[in-house]
Parts: structure tokens; sequence; C-alpha cells
């Protein structure tokens, strides 16, 4: 496969991913806001959503705990929050409770929800800059 064949695909898994967790975090917050009801989501769909979202937390707090192998499925975010000077014990702090959070019953608070609007910033980021390196050349 050519370098540009598996960037295009990584970038297509990438795209996908972002998509998927995106809507999950707003499934998950117009639930919080009373909202679900009204834009139709049902009770499994919120509850695919949190446990989709908990699978996110927890691969990106392992990553920042453990600095081995980092999983593809984070990767972007860990590169970012490393490059950009944050510090990885505040990312650690928020994000521990958020699995066991999103996985019960109760309701995730503003920063742990601004917490994982960062992170999907980051990979956002990083789908745009990947399609930039990789438009000239098509």
């Amino acid at each position: 496969m050519s370098i540009l064949g598996f960037t295009s695909g990584r970038l297509d898994h990438d795209q996908a991913r972002l998509d998927e967790l995106s809507r999950a975090l707003l499934l998950v917050n117009a639930t919080m806001l009373g909202h679900q009801e009204r834009l139709g989501f049902t009770a499994e769909q919120v509850a695919q959503a949190r446990e989709q979202l908990a699978v996110f937390a927890a691969q990106l707090l392992n990553a920042l705990r453990e600095e081995r192998t980092v999983p593809p499925e984070v990767a972007s975010v860990i590169h970012e929050i490393r490059a950009g000077g944050d510090v990885i014990e505040d990312w650690v702090e928020d994000l521990a409770p958020l699995p066991e959070t999103l996985r019960g019953a109760q309701p995730i608070s503003e920063n742990q929800i601004r917490v994982l609007r960062k992170a999907l910033g980051y990979i956002r980021q990083h789908v745009a800059e990947s399609l930039s390196r990789i438009r000239p050349r098509l």
C-alpha cells in the first residue's frame, strides 16, 4: 500500500471516529440539558453514547498514565496534549472519574464535558492538518 493510501485510510478512520464521538457527546449533553425526548433520542442510544465516551476516556486516561505504546485511537490527542504544553496531571485528574461516571447513572459535569470537547477538538485539528497535508498530492 502506498503512503498516500495508508494516510488516506487512517484519515478516514480518524474522521469516522471523530464523527462517532461527537455524536455521542451531543447525545449525552442533550440528555443532561433535558432535550433527549424532544430530539428523539432513545435511552438505549444515550446508554451506547455514554459507553462509547467512557471507552474513549479510559483509553486516553490509560495512555496519559502509562506513556508506553499509545493506541492509535488517542494518539493525536496525546500528541497535542504534550505538544501544547498541557499539564498531564491536570488531564489525568479531570479524566480519572469520567469512565465510571459515564458508566453509571449520574450526570457528567460541565468540566467533564469541556475536557471531552477539548480532546475531540484535538482530533478535529489532527484530521484537518492531515487532510491539508495530503490534499496537494491529490
